[in-house]
């Protein structure tokens, strides 16, 4: 009996030593990007978020596949990830000029990067890699339209003869570039009056941004 134990030990020892890697769950939302009426020549953005379920950091890599693979930049094309920390990626496309009327598409394909420190020597590993493709559709116009929203307007408090720093989230939800106008008019204490009329003008945002 003791023998039989003892082998039993051993046996189970060596199916701790060649264990199998846990599959690391890797996803991306949304699993579709849709792009209107960008002009040729034009330029968009959308947003994805790559999270995973692993404590350890996870490398993962974005390639372009598809008609439109030449049109498309990120952010960052490799980035790591852990579960508190996932990757909010920006994905941009840029139709050439020429680019005749209609809807293109293609895909970004988001694998999970293999380094050489997860083979371990000497021992079997079962390595599973996360691939899943965000498909693109863009639209490609010729007419232009403006399109643009502002919210959390601020200005900071100053003291008398410094500057007043205004900030402000501007929009552009057009196909164009924009260069926002700012009126601003400072009234009296009791906002009958205006005191004095200031117009502004922001630095160029393009569109989608």
């Amino acid at each position: 009996m003791k023998i039989i134990r003892l082998l039993l030990g051993v046996l189970f020892m060596l199916v701790l030593c060649t264990g199998v890697r846990a599959q690391v769950i890797v996803g991306v939302s949304p699993a579709d990007l849709v792009y209107h009426s960008v002009l040729r020549g034009g330029y968009a953005e959308r947003y994805i978020t790559i999270s995973t379920d692993s404590v350890l950091p996870v490398t993962v890599s974005i390639v372009s596949l598809g008609d439109i693979a030449q049109w498309l930049n990120y952010s960052t094309p490799e980035i790591n990830i852990t579960k508190d920390r996932p990757a909010r990626v920006r994905v941009m496309v840029k139709p050439p000029e020429g680019t005749p009327n209609g809807n293109y598409t293609g895909i970004a394909r988001i694998s999970q990067s293999i380094n050489p420190g997860d083979e371990i020597a000497g021992h079997a590993t079962g390595i599973v890699q996360a691939v899943m493709d965000v498909f693109i559709v863009t639209e490609v116009s010729d007419v232009e339209y403006v399109s643009c929203s502002a919210n959390q307007l601020d200005i900071q408090s100053a003291e008398k003869g410094d500057d007043a720093v205004l900030t402000a989230n501007i929009l552009n939800g057009g196909n164009v570039r924009l260069q926002p106008k700012i009126v601003l008019n400072i009234w009296d204490e009791e906002k009958v009056n205006v005191v004095k009329s200031l117009t502004l003008y922001g630095e160029s945002i393009l569109p989608t941004t």
